[in-house]
């Protein structure tokens, strides 16, 4: 997903998961005006495998973060957080500018294995521009990114090669190979 734009005043999240347990698994999230993934209520999602880099800014500059965490058990593990405007993590009332620093003080355990990391995609730099946007945008570099076998080792989760997860949407078992 890219450049996905709400309007004026608006605060239009890239997801918005309400009192419910969804499993938001290898997605790549990039470029998008507002938080990206808001999490409220009683419910557990579980958040894994997501590229989650350079969200918010442009609805007035006070959103773009990778996760607003308020909900009651929300499980957030192997993603990739990048130069998201706000920062990576709201959660317990703070802002996390890094979700390593989050992990560090909230010693939670369904908050671990998250990178501050550039995605490094084949192509090169994010896209400025809507018009530059295509699946193989965001394809990340062998050899040179962080994504590559860096998700979730849980079969589960593995790449339809049987190699461990890469990180975001060429992930996974279902993921197109690219």
């Amino acid at each position: 997903m890219a450049f996905n734009m709400g309007v004026s005043g608006g605060d239009p999240h890239t997801m918005q998961v309400v009192q419910s347990s969804p499993r938001i698994v290898n997605n790549t999230i990039v470029r998008h005006d507002s938080d990206t993934i808001l999490a409220s209520g009683l419910g557990s999602p579980e958040i894994r495998n997501n590229v989650l880099a350079r969200n918010g800014g442009r609805i007035g500059g006070t959103k773009g973060r990778g996760i607003c965490d308020f909900a009651v058990g929300t499980v957030t593990q192997y993603n990739v957080f990048f130069r998201n405007v706000i920062g990576a993590l709201l959660t317990a009332g703070k802002d996390f500018r890094r979700i390593r620093d989050a992990e560090v003080e909230l010693q939670r355990a369904r908050l671990s294995d998250n990178l501050d990391a550039a995605p490094r995609f084949t192509l090169g730099r994010l896209p400025r521009q809507i018009d530059e946007v295509s699946p193989d945008r965001f394809v990340p570099s062998e050899g040179r990114s962080r994504l590559v076998h860096a998700g979730d080792p849980d079969p589960a989760y593995v790449n339809g090669d049987g190699s461990r997860n890469t990180i975001g949407f060429t992930g996974g078992p279902l993921a197109y190979p690219y």
